[in-house]
C-alpha cells in the first residue's frame, strides 16, 4: 500500500479585525454612555467573550478605552459638583387664572456631605480613611495594659 497524503486545505481569507467589522465611533459612544462590555456585546449581537477577544485589536481597544474614560470623567465631574454644590438656570412654570407663566430662576444644590467624604476618601486615603493603625512597641503596650488594669481596679 502506498503512503496516503492528506490534502491540505487552502487558507481562506484572512479574518477581519474587529476594527474592520464594527464602527469604532459607535464603540466609543457606547463606552461613553457607561455600558459594560456585556452590554456593548449585546448591542452588536456578540458575547462578552467575543468582546474580550476583540480587545486584542489595538484600534478596538483604543476606541473602547476612550469611551469608558469619557464616562468616568463625567461621573467624576458630577461627583465633584455634588461635593462642592452648584447652581444652574431653571424655569418655574405656574398657572394663574388659567394662563401658564414661566419664571426663570437660579436652582441651587448645596454641597453634599456624603459626596465630600467619598471624594476625599478616594483622593486622599492616607488622610481620610476610617481606620488608622498605630505601631506600638512592647514597652508602650505593657504600660498601657498596666494602666488599663489600674483603671479597671478603680484606682
Amino acid at each position: 500500500m502506498g503512503k496516503q497524503t492528506k490534502k491540505r486545505k487552502k487558507p481562506g481569507p484572512k479574518p477581519k479585525l474587529p476594527s474592520e467589522k464594527l464602527d469604532m465611533e459607535e464603540v466609543r459612544k457606547l463606552g461613553a454612555l457607561g455600558l459594560t462590555d456585556t452590554e456593548i456585546g449585546e448591542w452588536f449581537g456578540l458575547t462578552e467573550r467575543t468582546i474580550n477577544r476583540y480587545k486584542k485589536d489595538p484600534v478596538f481597544m483604543s476606541a473602547l478605552k476612550k469611551g469608558k474614560m469619557e464616562a468616568d470623567a463625567n461621573v467624576k465631574r458630577a461627583l465633584y459638583r455634588r461635593a462642592i454644590g452648584y447652581s444652574h438656570p431653571a424655569v418655574y412654570i405656574s398657572v394663574y387664572e388659567g394662563k401658564a407663566k414661566k419664571t426663570p430662576y437660579e436652582k441651587h444644590y448645596p454641597p453634599e456631605t456624603l459626596a465630600c467624604i467619598f471624594w476625599l476618601k478616594n483622593r486622599e486615603p492616607e488622610n481620610w480613611k476610617d481606620r488608622h493603625e498605630y505601631d506600638v512597641d512592647k514597652g508602650t503596650k505593657s504600660a498601657l495594659l498596666e494602666l488599663m488594669d489600674k483603671i479597671r481596679e478603680g484606682g
